[in-house]
């Protein structure tokens, strides 16, 4: 793991995730809008999907999306690394599993992964290794729903917010399209939410099945 992972993972445990999740909770409460858009790409990127598919998120923190998937009838198997967010999940009723995108291996084949805002905190090139340790993850015709972050004139920053720094990478979508290509995987969907400075990357990428 990269010095910037590890770094932001503690920030997450030193007192970090309590104020990143409250954040996201008061942003989320004022923009319905933003939140509505959230839930209508997270459903669009599972209508492929069987509701008895076997489903995996990386850095579920707080559970909402898996909370939403869930509500839409599909099971997913739910993990993070930092302690805060494995205790926070196991309050609201989740079974986490304690997970390294970058150190571990996936315990089964899925159907469909989700890192949504997560390896926004990894450096390129182990956003790159990860990818293709999903790619091999997932069975054939297997989506992987992931979104990064664009930020004009950035490749990489540390914010620091809550008293504590966090990592950050930027990528452009013709770069994460490259990755996610190189990786063997087909765009499925491309979205984007934000404004034109700073905003999210959305991918919805398949795992062709090879004859």
């Amino acid at each position: 793991m990269s010095r910037e992972s590890r770094k932001t993972i503690e920030a997450y445990e030193n007192g970090g995730a309590e104020g990143f999740a409250t954040f996201r909770c008061s942003m989320l409460q004022k923009n319905p809008k933003l939140a509505k858009k959230r839930d209508e790409l997270l459903k669009q990127s599972l209508e492929t999907v069987g509701k008895n598919a076997k489903l995996f998120e990386i850095g579920s923190g707080t559970g909402d999306d898996a909370k939403y998937i869930r509500s839409l009838g599909y099971d997913i198997t739910v993990s993070d690394v930092a302690k805060y967010h494995i205790d926070t999940l196991k309050r609201k009723g989740f079974e986490p599993l304690k997970f390294d995108a970058v150190e571990d291996e996936f315990p089964e084949k899925y159907d469909y992964i989700l890192a949504r805002a997560v390896l926004v905190h990894f450096p390129h090139a182990e956003v790159e290794q990860v990818v293709r340790k999903i790619y091999s993850a997932l069975n054939d015709d297997g989506i992987f729903n992931v979104s990064v972050k664009e930020k004009s004139g950035h490749k990489e920053e540390w914010l620091r917010d809550f008293g504590v720094d966090r990592y950050i990478s930027y990528w452009t979508q013709d770069e994460i399209r490259a990755v996610l290509e190189s990786a063997g995987f087909t765009i499925a969907l491309a979205d984007t939410e934000g404004g034109l400075r700073s905003r999210m990357l959305h991918f919805v990428a398949r795992k062709e099945k090879k004859w």
